[in-house]
């Protein structure tokens, strides 16, 4: 007879997978949500969009749109900087980077939260 440790290892080993994928298919997991603005050719702010209005699609396969609201609170404007050596090999460029980074931030309403990651 085998022990019971070796019993719920075995068990663990073929019923295990299966409940990985499980938590793999969490409906959770396959919803993204993206914040869009949609301006018209003068720059205004299009209003009355609903999910019918926009199309998207993964990898060539179309992906149903489950909703879309308008929000009108606070927003964040994040500023991503790379300063990695692949990117900027020999600091050509990093001083008007800089330079640019700082102009924004420094004319952003602060109604944005302005935050600067490099």
């Amino acid at each position: 007879m085998l022990p019971l440790r070796r019993v719920a290892r075995v068990v663990l080993l073929l019923v295990g997978p299966n409940f990985l994928l499980l938590a793999q298919q969490n409906p959770d997991c396959l919803k993204r949500t993206l914040v869009v603005n949609v301006r018209d050719r003068t720059g205004k702010l299009v209003d009355g969009l609903n999910s019918s209005s926009f199309r998207a699609s993964l990898q060539g396969q179309q992906v149903r749109i489950s909703s879309a609201i308008v929000r009108n609170g606070p927003r964040r404007i994040v500023l991503l900087v790379d300063a990695s050596g692949s990117v900027n090999k020999e600091n050509l460029e990093w001083a008007t980077a800089r330079l640019i980074a700082g102009n924004l931030l420094l004319k952003a309403s602060a109604e944005l939260h302005p935050a600067l990651v490099v």
